[in-house]
């Protein structure tokens, strides 16, 4: 054993490593969602994000080194089943993406992303969601293995900002994460 670190009541979460910084999500002993973020060479936390909502962060991180910022990704486990990113320039963690209102459920699911940027993850309500610098797409599966593609339209988009853009320090849809 090199060394360990405390940093959740629990965790399932796969840890994501960059530049000797651990990112990886847990269970808060108020059952929230963490996020925590853990400098490898002293095994310590350096900082730790609770979700407003009750639900693990079950997803491994997705961290993207973007010019002079690294972004990192994640879901958790609990309503709306959105995508969260961490800016580790401005120690923020805003909402980047709801799905609209009938798109909502609960998410384990990882966030990748493909060659030029995109983001791509699923939740609970059987949809695959793409979000890019313009919008979000939605790609639908039947039982028959049919899909369909929803245009970026307000009803199919929700609400996504710039997947590689830092975000207004306001949060999304009155969501909040505290330190």
């Amino acid at each position: 054993l090199v060394g360990q670190v405390e940093f959740a009541y629990s965790s399932t979460s796969t840890p994501a490593v960059a530049d000797g910084v651990v990112y990886v999500g847990g269970l808060g002993s108020s059952y929230n969602g963490v996020l925590a973020v853990i400098d490898l060479e002293t095994m310590t936390v350096t900082d730790t994000f609770v979700t407003d909502a009750r639900g693990e962060v079950k997803s491994s991180p997705l961290v993207s080194v973007q010019g002079d910022d690294t972004y990192v990704y994640f879901t958790a486990n609990s309503r709306p089943g959105g995508v969260y990113r961490y800016s580790l320039s401005t120690g923020e963690v805003t909402l980047l993406f709801t799905p609209d209102a009938a798109q909502q459920n609960y998410c384990t699911a990882s966030v990748i992303a493909d060659a030029e940027g995109n983001l791509y993850y699923t939740n609970d309500s059987g949809h695959l969601f793409c979000i890019s610098a313009a919008a979000g797409y939605t790609v639908t599966y039947d039982s028959q293995g049919g899909s369909s593609v929803a245009a970026p339209t307000p009803s199919a988009r929700g609400t996504a900002s710039p997947a590689g853009t830092p975000m207004p320090r306001a949060r999304s849809r009155g969501t909040s994460m505290t330190r």
